[in-house]
């Protein structure tokens, strides 16, 4: 998409793909279905490798003892930090608001943000002799973990993922190949990240595989994030013929818009039926079996994002008040009114089939909604593919 020959380093915000040229100082930005936005430099950064992204700026390394820490929206280097070992490779660990970082064959070390080392993964321990890229994972069961990219001896050897507990800093024994899932046998490793914010509920791993051409990936690493509900008891049991128990079944953390299902699967050794799935509806349950009314203006984002076809946004209204949803282009061109009109107070959703106010379906991308009142603005990014 780019054009550009040769890419070595990759990284996701959230909302944008980003891989660094192995053949130039460009870095290049896509959206999430793979179209180049822009390629732009940071002045006082050449030669990056690795990305690492901290919910709010980037880092990366030149094979040097310094990460840098940069703002890619605006496009320029805030600062530097000073490393006790050459940054090929760098991971943000959010427990501890610092970076695994290190050289192509180095003990792999936890640095934070005044250079100091706080823990160190020994090669000897590893093993690893050629690392490109790493990423770190606290949403796998058993972690957080470090997920580590490395060459082995170059093209035509397998590119293998490795995982690291970092409790124990050992080696997990998993091991991926990422060149046996594309034709282009010669790919050696890059970039790598994680993140969750991708799809509901889902985490990935993705990165960059150097070759011709260069490949993207991302693969689903686990369904992680907040989960919908625990079954709490019991988990296990017998129950005689004819007669029935109660499951208790504890709903919490983030859902999406209802309706929303889940299940609980029962199994047993009823050769006819060995297994039954039994739908979780959501829905409200309170003295009155009414919803409380909303104490804050709030703008969930809409759901789902990325869409095809309609998504809902959601928003909630402490009192009555007039209320103007509009879409509009990156361009800041309106796309389209879903409403203008007082609303009352209470939980509202309005959706939206990706169509202007002609009715025409709109091109895939990025999408701003805002939701504005008298008193209040709220302003969220949404993606449509069509």
């Amino acid at each position: 998409a780019s054009g550009d020959s040769v890419h070595i380093g990759a990284e996701f915000d959230g909302e944008y793909y980003y891989s660094v040229s192995a053949t130039s100082d460009l870095i290049y930005c896509y959206d999430q279905s793979g179209s180049l936005i822009k390629a732009f430099s940071i002045p006082g950064v050449s030669g990056l490798r690795d990305l690492a992204w901290d919910g709010q700026f980037m880092y990366g390394g030149a094979a040097q003892d310094t990460i840098y820490h940069m703002d890619f929206t605006n496009e320029v280097l805030i600062g530097s930090i000073p490393t006790q070992v050459p940054v090929h490779h760098i991971a943000y660990d959010k427990n501890a608001d610092s970076f695994w970082i290190g050289d192509q064959d180095s003990d792999i070390v936890l640095h934070d943000r005044a250079g100091n080392i706080l823990s160190i993964i020994q090669s000897t321990s590893h093993g690893l002799t050629n690392m490109r890229g790493s990423a770190y994972d606290d949403w796998t069961d058993g972690g957080p973990y470090l997920w580590v990219f490395d060459r082995k001896s170059g093209q035509g050897d397998p590119q293998l993922l490795y995982q690291i507990n970092l409790n124990t800093r050992l080696p997990t024994g998993f091991a991926y190949d990422v060149s046996s899932d594309f034709p282009n046998l010669d790919g050696i490793a890059g970039g790598l990240w994680t993140a969750q914010r991708m799809a509901y509920g889902q985490v990935f791993i993705g990165g960059v595989l150097s070759g011709t051409p260069d490949m993207f990936f991302v693969y689903e690493l686990t369904q992680g994030g907040p989960y919908s509900f625990k079954l709490v008891e019991p988990t296990s049991g017998t129950v005689p013929p004819d007669s029935s128990d109660r499951l208790t079944v504890r709903l919490f953390g983030v859902w999406p818009l209802p309706p929303f299902i889940e299940a609980v699967r029962i199994e047993s050794n009823d050769p006819s039926q060995p297994s039954i799935l039994v739908p979780i509806y959501r829905y409200h349950i309170g003295i009155d079996n009414e919803e409380p009314e909303p104490e804050y203006f709030e703008v969930s984002q809409n759901y789902p994002n990325p869409f095809n076809a309609t998504t809902i946004i959601q928003l909630e209204l402490p009192e009555a008040m007039e209320i103007e949803i509009t879409i509009y282009n990156l361009l800041g061109q309106k796309v389209r009114t879903l409403v203008d009109k007082k609303l009352s107070a209470g939980h509202h959703q309005v959706k939206w089939d990706g169509r202007d106010e002609k009715g025409l379906k709109v091109s895939s991308g990025i999408y701003l909604y805002r939701v504005e009142s008298d008193h209040f603005q709220k302003i969220h990014k949404m993606i449509l593919i069509n």
